[in-house]
């Protein structure tokens, strides 16, 4: 289970929505949907290569208190990085949730 001592990192989770703009069109943005404390353990990287040009990636899973707004739309800003949410599983009976993300560099 979680420990809170061990939930030292500051993320923000985002929620996309849709807005219009200057001039009537519907464009999406993301927005601040909370502002939670996390544990965060780094699991690993990778490299692969995408129109011939070199993409690193690195994977994290997020350990928060429970909530039930989160899922693989949201996404996670933290450390100046995006990171796209790709599986959220609930630990114990709605004590907390563990988000694996992925931001690629």
């Amino acid at each position: 289970m979680i420990q809170i001592g061990k939930m030292d990192k500051l993320i923000t989770l985002e929620s996309k929505t849709t807005a219009a703009n200057a001039i009537g069109e519907m464009i999406e943005t993301w927005s601040t949907l909370a502002e939670v404390w996390a544990e965060e353990t780094p699991i690993g990287g990778s490299e692969s290569f995408r129109a011939n040009r070199p993409l690193s990636a690195l994977t994290s899973k997020f350990s928060i208190w429970y909530r039930d707004d989160v899922g693989p739309k949201e996404r996670i800003n933290y450390a100046g990085r995006v990171w796209n949410i790709s599986q959220v599983r609930e630990l114990g009976r709605r004590e907390a949730l563990e988000i694996t993300a992925e931001a690629v560099l």
